[in-house]
This record gives C-alpha cells, sequence and structure tokens, in this order.
C-alpha cells in the first residue's frame, strides 16, 4: 500500500485500520498525522464531530457554526408537528 503522503499528493483517500482505545471513562481513535496537517490541526485544536450514520471531522470555524446552525434551523421547519 502506497504511503499516506503519496495518497495524499495524488488527491488519494486516506484508508487506514485504527484501533478503538480506552482514555479515563471515553474511548479515542488516533487521526493520521497526515491527515491532521492536510487540514492544519493540531493537538489543542477543536474539531466538530458529526454523527450521521458516518463520521465526519471538520475544523471548528465560525463558518462552519454559521453553516450547521443554519441547516439544524431548516431542518427542524421541515420536521412535521404532531
Amino acid at each position: 500500500m502506497e504511503s499516506t503522503q503519496n495518497q495524499i499528493e495524488y488527491g488519494l483517500p486516506i484508508i487506514l485500520r485504527r484501533t478503538l482505545m480506552t482514555s479515563g471513562d471515553s474511548v479515542t481513535v488516533a487521526i493520521p498525522t497526515e491527515w491532521l496537517k492536510q487540514n492544519e490541526l493540531k493537538k489543542g485544536d477543536e474539531i466538530i464531530l458529526i454523527a450521521n450514520g458516518k463520521i465526519t471531522i471538520s475544523k471548528e470555524t465560525p463558518e462552519l457554526i454559521r453553516d450547521l446552525s443554519n441547516s439544524i434551523t431548516t431542518n427542524s421547519q421541515m420536521i412535521p408537528r404532531q
């Protein structure tokens, strides 16, 4: 398998197997350093994790917060009232 650095250079997805680990009362998973660099993230940065059948991890930005707030407002208006 190609190195993750080569995958990034060629625009290929990073596909790795990871093991869930316990850390206190939480479960953690290691994120590849190359992915962190590609997404300009470092230890201590705050992220947004969206779990909806799959997990999406994004760097927290004011724009993302605004878009999520708008999306939640729009979707809640579409839910039928009982």
